[in-house]
């Protein structure tokens, strides 16, 4: 799950996705911070990111782009499994990313006992 800060240069948000593709990742999903945005239109840093991802040969069905850091982290537990380590790049303000994913992973059933 990624995000950047909207005050960079394009060529930087290029750069952060193809580090993070050569890093082996398996899933990408990329959000917009209103916070975060600095005077980009709203989706265009994810945009930017999928961009460069693309560019650098990640396929598509491993790209997913949410509206808000909230969406985000939905789809990143829809995808987790058992063992999976989750990578988080980038900031939220209001509630905690770590509250809104461990909410989520308990709704999926992570953590319960007797569960996953």
């Amino acid at each position: 799950m990624m995000t950047a800060t909207g005050n960079r240069p394009d060529w930087f948000f290029g750069e952060m996705a193809r580090i993070v593709a050569d890093a082996g990742v398996d899933s990408f999903v990329l959000y917009d911070s209103e916070i975060l945005r600095r005077k980009r239109a709203a989706g265009e840093v994810p945009e930017l990111l999928a961009a460069g991802l693309r560019a650098a040969e990640v396929d598509e069905a491993r790209i997913t782009v949410a509206r808000n850091p909230g969406v985000a982290v939905e789809r990143m537990v829809e995808r987790a499994c058992p063992g999976d380590l989750l990578c988080f790049l980038g900031a939220v303000q209001g509630a905690g990313l770590l509250e809104l994913v461990t909410a989520e992973l308990r709704n999926k059933g992570f953590g319960r006992e007797g569960g996953r």
